[in-house]
């Protein structure tokens, strides 16, 4: 088990030799250990374990175990909640444009359209419901960064009235 973000960074740099299953342990330690040392207070070791956890995210979306919709996601909740602990004094380590315009290119052109096809998600062809679910975790990652980017508080009233429709 790792005990600290330098082990993760060590794990990370030997992630060719890591099956998927393994990785994704990596995936949960990392952001458990995030969680737990911004939770008690621990801000910079919490900071460093979001680090690392950033970067295995982007290097699982590289190498295919994640898709680009959930490591999105994933980076957007991991930002929004060292952000929410740590404050302004860490936003130069997280920049948040480059993780909104990932959100805001995924998310689909029209919040309308996605509620209506969420009111009737059981009637949709599987795929179309997983499409939906991403939605509504991109809709959720946003909601998790929009106190400290107010710049995007337009894109998620659209979608705010949107999110209780998705599946």
């Amino acid at each position: 088990m790792l005990q600290t973000p330098q082990e993760l960074r060590t794990a990370l740099a030997d992630l060719d030799r890591i099956d998927g299953g393994k990785a994704l342990q990596l995936l949960a330690t990392g952001t458990f250990s995030a969680q737990q040392e911004l939770a008690a207070g621990n801000i910079a070791e919490g900071a460093a374990w979001t680090a690392e956890t950033v970067d295995l995210v982007r290097a699982l979306a590289r190498r295919g175990t994640l898709d680009e919709w959930d490591a999105t996601a994933r980076i957007a909740r991991l930002t929004g909640n060292v952000l929410r602990h740590a404050g302004d004094e860490y936003r130069d380590r997280f920049p948040l444009q480059p993780l909104i315009d990932d959100v805001v290119r995924l998310l689909p052109a029209d919040p309308a359209a996605e509620a209506e096809r969420g009111r009737r998600w059981r009637e949709l062809p599987r795929p179309e419901i997983m499409r939906l679910r991403h939605t509504k975790n991109l809709v959720t990652a946003l909601l998790a960064v929009e106190p400290y980017a107010p710049e995007i508080s337009r894109i998620v009233e659209d979608w705010r009235d949107v999110l209780p429709h998705l599946p």
